[in-house]
């Protein structure tokens, strides 16, 4: 048995913490959710004691705050409306963000490791970036100038569709996904724009993105309740595992992903790189 060096012990620390702090984002994330749907039941079941009307404040235009008033039961429709689903779809718009800011992480890492990847192009070709004489001067470095190729690399990667991003994103740390876990999360980013776009109304643009995992057909309304956002946190937290092993795999012993990892300010955001 070979015992593993302080030094090693050290990588497999950082790899770790690195995967650790979006998963740690995650299960905050579901535990805030989960615990204000409770709050939420609370409230339900103490609303025929509160004094009708019920007002609140709102915001107005131009700066104003104004004040509005509903009766018990249209409270009540509301709050039952936002623990049956709409806590749910918040939360899932946030954690959406939260994986794909964990990929853009996973592929910063790497590229900041080896730069001569960034000739790889989104679908895996070679991809050339003219680069300007005023980029040149204005970066001051060969490292700036590389740090700022990749930033915008990675800008553009994320744009694309999840399908074309984590491709991109197997091409760069030599590792891909597997289709079934792919599948399942761009289902749950096409229902995630369903939400933000449609409020839940399915398009044909759903359909293609969800493939064979489409929730309805065109014109049904999906909805996010609690058994899909479970299942949805599990997704994302199966593209957390995968990407994870590749990078272990290959990675643990890497000294310049070490070397990227160590110029990481802020592990919770996983994006704060001192340059």
């Amino acid at each position: 048995m070979v015992r593993a060096t302080r030094a090693t012990r050290a990588k497999h620390k950082t790899l770790k913490a690195h995967a650790d702090a979006a998963a740690l984002k995650l299960n905050d994330l579901i535990m805030g959710t989960d615990m204000t749907v409770t709050a939420l039941d609370v409230v339900l079941a103490d609303l025929d004691g509160w004094q009708e009307p019920i007002v609140t404040k709102i915001p107005s235009n131009e700066g104003r705050v104004i004040e509005i008033s509903r009766s018990i039961s249209e409270v009540g429709a509301i709050l039952e409306e936002q623990k049956q689903y709409k806590q749910y779809e918040k939360s899932l718009v946030f954690a959406v963000t939260q994986a794909e800011d964990h990929v853009t992480s996973c592929i910063r890492i790497v590229l900041r490791a080896y730069p001569d990847r960034l000739i790889r192009g989104p679908k895996g070709g070679t991809s050339g970036k003219p680069v300007s004489l005023g980029e040149l001067i204005k970066a001051g470095s060969k490292e700036s100038l590389i740090n700022s190729i990749t930033e915008e690399r990675i800008d553009s990667v994320i744009r694309k569709q999840p399908s074309e991003y984590l491709e991109y994103l197997g091409h760069v740390i030599e590792g891909r996904l597997s289709n079934e876990v792919v599948n399942r999360f761009c289902e749950v980013c096409a229902t995630r724009d369903l939400i933000v776009h449609t409020q839940g109304k399915i398009t044909v643009e759903y359909l293609v993105k969800a493939a064979g995992l489409a929730r309805g057909k065109v014109g049904d309304l999906v909805r996010v309740d609690e058994k899909y956002f479970q299942s949805s946190m599990g997704t994302i937290k199966d593209v957390y595992a995968e990407i994870y092993d590749i990078m272990q795999n290959k990675y643990s012993e890497d000294k310049n992903v070490a070397s990227a990892l160590s110029m990481i300010a802020l592990w919770g955001t996983g994006t704060g790189f001192v340059s």
